[in-house]
């Protein structure tokens, strides 16, 4: 019920990466904060919302990551749990930009290796969350929010080991978050 650091042996603070966190015992949302955005500004996996601003996971240490008191990660005798993906190449990237409208734009990344899943979210505003995974291709993608089947439209244009293009996910002056899983670090 108060504020508490969670050790997971993960550099988060150092390293950088994603924490997603979900309550097993009561009905709170999932949540996703990443070092990039910074803690506290959390985006909810089944909700096409904007990102707000609550004390849930409140930073990232050498260690882990600390969670404040709110409810939603930290409520009194819960059990919660949570996933944390440290940024690494060949493994897992955290990118975010900012919609300049133009078609085409490649959106850097640093996995340097084949992307299996890209899950991109506006953050500035509603809007899906649009998941490519290799096995679909450019020509589908599914929904984070959504029980429904792949959709036949192509909302990723184009995946590299080094950069990506959705047209559909740049509108002028809109703020994006991309997490980029790779599909096999070759090892």
């Amino acid at each position: 019920g108060g504020t508490q650091t969670v050790t997971n042996g993960i550099d988060l603070a150092g390293e950088g990466g994603m924490v997603w966190a979900k309550s097993r015992d009561v009905a709170f949302a999932h949540m996703v904060v990443d070092t990039v955005r910074g803690g506290g500004m959390k985006l909810e996996p089944q909700s096409t919302a904007a990102q707000s601003y609550k004390t849930t996971l409140t930073g990232f240490t050498s260690s882990g990551f600390t969670v404040g008191s709110s409810g939603e990660t930290n409520w009194n005798n819960d059990n919660l749990v949570s996933w944390s993906f440290l940024k690494a190449a060949k493994f897992f990237d955290v990118q975010t930009w900012t919609g300049d409208g133009t078609t085409g734009r490649q959106i850097s990344h640093n996995l340097a290796g084949e992307v299996g899943t890209l899950i991109i979210k506006k953050t500035s505003a509603t809007g899906a969350w649009i998941v490519y995974h290799r096995s679909l291709g450019t020509s589908k993608y599914m929904a984070l929010e959504s029980t429904s089947q792949a959709l036949n439209f192509s909302a990723v244009n184009t995946v590299t080991s080094t950069y990506f293009v959705s047209d559909n996910q740049n509108a002028s002056g809109a703020t994006y978050v991309a997490y980029i899983f790779a599909h096999n670090d070759g090892d």
